[in-house]
């Protein structure tokens, strides 16, 4: 079992800063925005077709990564490429010449891979940048254990257990439902317990219950927390049903009537606003853009989930199965009734794999194009070794164009027990990206388990999982 570990609230302006500042060697520096030279991450070649080749990508599904091209290839950003794979040059080259250049080196290879001496350049800057961060993890921990004395004795002053999450709700998981270890303790506090007064504003709470596999946390006038889900929703319904439920960002109504209709009106107006869109654009490769399917900007949001074999197995469980799209198309915190954990997800399953093997959540490796293996967005041509050669004939277009495949990690929200590593796929229903399909493979039904996800306002909120403190 994984330990629980929770960091204070707000760090004091006292503590140490977290180490923002790129670590630099000349014009090349690495930071939280990777490898850069004068601050313009790396294309990869395939990024660089699409970019210096805008008039060969047909489909409209790359259409919207070439869009703003004009603002993006200038004199600075073809050098920044020409400096990151390591291509020599005359100072004075003008910038047509530049820009010949890096297009003969793209058609000759060149930009394939990186070279030795730049590679050896990130990993030194790579090792500074982490030592950095790793000096700031160990101040932090000796700032924070200082804290803790008067933590804990501000926390003792507490009267009730609402007092004790409102002050310090690290300290109240630990007394009430955790051990010295950080790890569920169910005997603690068997029973559900009720917060009047608690409204956990910033979520706080909420965040580190995620975490604590089995835990549950119910909202209304009255907080409810407990180790039975189905109790700690009941509870919260019946005390909260004669008085208006205060939601949090990312909570769902839990009545399913009302539950479909906010997604109904979701969908009618991300669809008028993009009638709008539509009315007011001119250019066609701007129109096919918009109607192309970004995962990295349509998928964003919070979903409610039915999966009907969980309903039929597990009813108690049911109520309130949520998604949240934490980064659109990349990484989502789920809770399927029976199971909950995180997901990582990619247009292919390359994609996914890459990403998990990277471990950055919040930014794509710079200058990489995380879906690359993706088969869907292939161009209708291909370049020869000058970059103008004559296409090939059409491709057949490839089925599901809004699939999005993942891995996820997870939890038995009954027993606690950590879940082996599986994977799965979402494949969004419409143009506006509020309704999915999905499949998800898990052993507790026959191996895996269909369910559907519909949008609802609000936003997603937070990541408050941990991907390697799920793996069992």
């Amino acid at each position: 079992m994984p330990s629980t570990k929770f960091k204070a609230e707000k760090p004091s302006s006292d503590g140490p800063r977290y180490p923002t500042e790129d670590i630099k060697q000349g014009p090349f520096s690495f930071g939280p925005c990777g490898f850069l030279f004068n601050q313009i991450p790396r294309e990869s070649a395939k990024s660089l077709k699409r970019l210096l080749y805008p008039e060969m990508y047909t489909e409209s599904s790359t259409t919207k990564l070439t869009q703003d091209d004009d603002t993006v290839i200038d004199a600075s950003w073809i050098e920044a490429q020409l400096q990151h794979y390591g291509i020599q040059y005359h100072p004075d080259i003008g910038p047509f010449k530049a820009k010949a250049l890096l297009l003969t080196s793209l058609s000759h290879g060149l930009c394939d891979t990186v070279p030795p001496q730049v590679l050896k350049v990130r990993t030194l800057l790579e090792e500074k940048f982490k030592a950095a961060l790793n000096d700031y993890d160990t101040k932090y921990a000796a700032y924070q254990s200082q804290l803790l004395p008067m933590r804990i004795h501000k926390f003792k002053a507490c009267g009730t257990p609402a007092e004790e999450a409102k002050c310090d709700a690290s300290l109240f998981l630990r007394k009430r439902f955790l051990d010295e270890n950080g790890n569920p303790a169910m005997t603690k506090t068997p029973d559900v317990l009720l917060l009047p007064g608690f409204t956990d504003k910033h979520q706080t709470l909420t965040r580190m219950v995620e975490r604590v596999p089995a835990l549950h946390i119910a909202f209304g006038d009255i907080v409810a927390i407990g180790w039975n889900r189905k109790k700690v929703n009941d509870l919260a319904v019946r005390i909260n049903k004669d008085y208006k439920i205060s939601h949090d960002d990312f909570t769902a109504p839990s009545d399913p009537d009302r539950q479909m209709m906010d997604h109904h009106v979701l969908t009618a107006n991300i669809r008028k606003d993009r009638k709008k869109l539509i009315a007011t654009t001119l250019k066609s490769r701007e129109l096919e853009a918009l109607n192309a399917f970004d995962p990295g900007s349509d998928t964003a949001g919070c979903y409610i989930i039915k999966a009907d074999s969980i309903a039929a197995t597990w009813a108690q469980l049911s109520d309130n199965m949520t998604l949240r799209m934490i980064h659109p198309g990349r990484l989502a915190v789920f809770d399927l009734g029976i199971i909950a954990g995180m997901m990582v997800l990619g247009r292919s399953t390359t994609a996914v794999a890459k990403r998990i093997e990277r471990g950055n959540w919040s930014n794509e490796d710079e200058g990489t194009d995380s879906d690359s293996d993706n088969t869907d967005t292939s161009p209708n041509t291909t370049l020869t070794a000058t970059g103008t050669g004559p296409p090939p004939s059409k491709r057949q277009k490839l089925d599901h164009a809004r699939r999005l495949h993942f891995r996820w990690r997870g939890y038995n929200t009954v027993s606690a027990n950590i879940m082996v590593e599986k994977g799965g796929w979402l494949e969004f229903t419409n143009e506006v990206a509020t309704a999915f399909e999905g499949r998800i493979e898990v052993e507790l039904l026959d191996g895996e388990c269909g369910f559907r996800g519909f949008r609802v306002p609000g936003a997603a909120g937070q990541l408050t999982m941990d991907w390697d403190e799920l793996s069992g």
